[in-house]
């Protein structure tokens, strides 16, 4: 069960026989009511033995995952797990949360995109053909017409490896083999150009606490490090 709004969580543990928790039946997740509010309605991950995803009554959302602690005294970090991810992502109605580089980046429902970059396919080089591959029956539709099955020399098919050029052919090989610049390039469709810009700007998370409305940011109260660095003024001389 996928719950998006306080409204779907309140109806969803009415449903229920306990009135104050339910399982939401997908990898173990149960939807209860908080202790410290019980206005407030959490999405807890048994995994992480913490609430990930916290529906409002306000109709907002807050998102957290802090550090775990392991059963010798260690920390680790479930933003490392893409299923805890996943959960995250899909309960909050953001579009997306990966990680790249040891780093987390959120991408808002309301991201902006950065600006187009037209470059050469880097696959293709900007030639919009990739090298084809030869074998039986596809070399024939790869653009190759002289390799098809009449003229392998012998012309028998050997049935090993599933019907591939296992006897020459009139390109000389004989095995399975490329034939250069036959197929029209899949990373640019043959264009020879491919945009890598127009990304979508993301954001750094570190898992703590952070408030949404329908997959975008709210007002966040500043934590006590921002608050500290905002009130320290160097002192230049």
């Amino acid at each position: 069960m996928i719950i998006n709004t306080y409204q779907e969580a309140v109806d969803w543990l009415a449903g229920g026989r306990k009135k104050w928790e339910r399982p939401l039946y997908t990898r173990g997740l149960r939807l209860r009511k908080t202790q410290a509010n019980p206005k407030d309605i959490e999405v807890f991950y048994p995994w992480t033995n913490q609430a990930v995803v916290v529906f409002h009554p306000d109709d907002t959302i807050t998102i957290q995952a802090g550090l775990g602690r392991t059963r010798w005294g260690g920390y680790y970090n479930p933003l490392y797990s893409w299923s805890v991810r996943e959960v995250i992502r899909m309960y909050s109605g953001i579009t997306s949360l990966y990680q790249r580089n040891n780093k987390f980046h959120i991408v808002l429902a309301d991201a902006t995109r950065k600006p187009p970059k037209i470059q050469k396919c880097r696959r293709c080089h900007g030639a919009g053909l990739v090298d084809g591959y030869c074998t039986i029956p596809y070399c024939h539709s790869l653009g190759s017409e002289e390799c098809d099955k009449t003229t392998l020399m012998p012309a028998t098919i050997s049935k090993l490896n599933g019907g591939w050029h296992r006897h020459k052919c009139v390109h000389g090989s004989s095995t399975n083999h490329y034939t250069t610049k036959t197929e029209k390039c899949f990373g640019c469709n043959g264009y020879g150009k491919k945009d890598y810009g127009s990304q979508l700007v993301t954001m750094l998370w570190d898992g703590t606490p952070l408030r949404l409305q329908h997959g975008t940011l709210v007002n966040n109260k500043p934590s006590e490090l921002e608050k500290a660095i905002a009130a320290y003024v160097p002192n230049i001389s």
